[in-house]
């Protein structure tokens, strides 16, 4: 009995498959066991920042521009603020410090810094959302009109 040629291929190609999809999976699985091992159930920090900013969003207007104060500094503050800006669209955050919005969020990591760094730029804290979170207002903006 002969066997076709065409056979053949078809069992070689449903092996090379077979045995792309296996080593994908282990590599996939390794993976998953190296971040497991080294970095265990912590949350990735894009997550952490939009469970922080999720109150402060229900409290922002649909659209516009806010301004950003934090106490972090340098390429720190910078990764933070992108975050919040990745987390509040389509709200525009400004992450310039000479930013003069009424409405700026605070993030900060020191509660004990805070008041001090938000009043050198004579913003006053509307909401304190906790964890270091908190929404200010500048300029002589009352509350009601900053929000809307």
């Amino acid at each position: 009995m002969k066997v076709e040629r065409r056979t053949y291929l078809q069992a070689g190609a449903r092996g090379i498959i077979l045995g792309a999809t296996l080593f994908n999976l282990f590599v996939c699985l390794r993976h998953e066991l190296y971040h497991y091992i080294h970095y265990g159930n912590r949350l990735d920090e894009v997550v952490i920042n939009a469970k922080r900013m999720s109150a402060v969003r229900a409290d922002l207007p649909r659209r516009g521009i806010v301004g950003y104060l934090s106490d972090r500094r340098g390429e720190d503050a910078d990764h933070e603020c992108t975050r919040t800006q990745y987390n509040l669209i389509p709200i525009i955050v400004s992450c310039s410090p000479s930013s003069t919005e009424p409405i700026v969020i605070g993030d900060f990591r020191k509660p004990t810094t805070a008041a001090e760094i938000y009043r050198a730029r004579k913003l006053t804290p509307l909401r304190d959302y906790g964890n270091g979170v908190m929404l200010l207002v500048g300029g002589g903006s009352s509350s009601e009109s900053a929000l809307r």
